[in-house]
């Protein structure tokens, strides 16, 4: 009986010490900060759900953080069952759209539109589209061909001169010439100036087309 007695006070023991150890392990697990991701599902009142659960939590989570709204992504702490949101992945905001419709090039003096192939121009989301075609009349100068319209040319930011696109012209009777087209983006003017092999005649038909970033 006395032996019976010994061994269950030194069970007892043990287990007590056993208990106080997993106690403080508890505690000590409960004490230590954990960072978690989640997402708010609701605004008001504060509602979160945590990464791989399967329910949002009970309760309205604590937060340093103003302005938080449904389907936002964000960081916790949890320290002694308490949560916390500390963070939010910032949200890009796309950036407008920029689209200037199609207008319609200024041609020069000397300088046709040719029928079904009207130059126009337009801006859209930083990229300058040109189409089109023009044909040379008597005194058609090679340096000014046409201009940019002003409601496109407003959106040109760059500040570089630049070739922007080689052409393949005709004539009438067979003749083929090849230059490039130069943009002046102070002024719009579009031309090729020397940068051809257009003779001095009237009759060539040149294409007007390129596309080019529209602040280069």
């Amino acid at each position: 009986m006395t032996v019976f007695v010994e061994l269950t006070g030194g069970r007892s023991s043990m287990w007590a010490e056993l208990k106080t150890i997993i106690s403080d392990l508890r505690s000590s697990v409960e004490s230590k900060p954990e960072l978690r991701w989640g997402r708010i599902t609701a605004a008001d009142p504060l509602t979160l759900k945590l990464d791989a659960d399967s329910d949002a939590l009970h309760g309205t989570p604590a937060t340093v953080l103003d302005g938080l709204t449904s389907g936002d992504r964000v960081l916790t702490v949890i320290q002694n069952r308490k949560v916390t949101v500390i963070g939010k992945v910032p949200v890009k905001k796309p950036k407008p759209s920029t689209d200037t419709g199609w207008h319609n090039l200024k041609l020069a003096r000397g300088w046709k539109t040719v029928t079904g192939h009207t130059p126009r121009a337009r801006v859209r989301n930083g990229t300058l589209f040109v189409e089109g075609a023009a044909r040379r009349e008597a005194g058609g100068s090679l340096t000014h061909i046409a201009t940019l319209p002003a409601q496109v040319l407003s959106k040109v930011t760059g500040s570089k001169d630049s070739f922007v696109g080689t052409f393949s012209a005709l004539k009438a009777g067979g003749g083929h010439a090849h230059g490039e087209l130069y943009l002046t983006t102070s002024s719009g003017v579009i031309g090729t100036g020397d940068y051809t092999t257009l003779d001095l005649y009237a009759g060539w038909v040149v294409p007007l087309t390129f596309t080019i970033s529209a602040d280069q």
